[in-house]
């Protein structure tokens, strides 16, 4: 037979099956089969019809299911177990807090990852001159390109641009255009190592 626990508090198993069934339905916008797919994919085996149990009739929770849930939702294991009590607005800061952490995630990752391919070709183009030449090439051609569209918007945003000087830095640190900046990254750094 169970041990008994006078003073478990329902009010925070509740509070647990109120915030799943929240971000089930209202963040991650899933079915109960969908997040029970989920679960399974993240090691924890159950059935729809227990989350819809746990979520409507107080069925318990076991802490692999509860691991399950954070991993499914992609919430912290805490956030679970806090939000019962926490205000709408709180949760949807904390909902944006996590939001937050993973993009820092991805930041992180895709920065390394861009370094590491700069890297690469940087290598490379040092020595094959046909390759370096073609980045060239392509630098010249989008800077080209960007040049009038950036000076247009300078001077519809009221930016100094009167030397030369001041435009190449608006152009380099302001004017957002991916190729440009991608091929003076493995130009410039090749001749900083220089």
């Amino acid at each position: 037979m169970p041990a008994k626990y006078e003073n478990r508090t329902l009010e925070a198993e509740r509070g647990l099956a109120s915030t799943i069934a929240r971000l089930r339905t209202d963040v991650a916008k899933l079915t109960y089969e969908e997040l029970a797919e989920r679960m399974r994919a993240v090691g924890c085996d159950i059935h729809a019809s227990g989350i819809q149990k746990t979520e409507k009739s107080g069925r318990r929770i076991t802490v692999d299911e509860l691991i399950g849930y954070s991993r499914a939702l992609e919430v912290p294991v805490d956030s679970l177990l806090d939000s019962g009590n926490l205000t709408t607005t709180t949760r949807e800061f904390l909902r944006d807090l996590i939001a937050a952490e993973n993009f820092q995630l991805l930041l992180s990752f895709t920065r390394r990852t861009y370094e590491d391919m700069v890297k690469r070709i940087r290598e490379e183009a040092a020595k094959n001159p046909e390759l370096r030449r073609h980045i060239e090439d392509r630098l010249k051609k989008y800077t080209a390109m960007e040049e009038p569209k950036a000076r247009a918007m300078a001077e519809q945003d009221d930016v100094d641009i009167s030397t030369d000087e001041k435009f190449q830095k608006y152009l380099w640190e302001w004017w957002p255009n991916s190729p440009m900046i991608t091929t003076r990254d493995v130009l410039r750094e090749e001749d900083d190592g220089k």
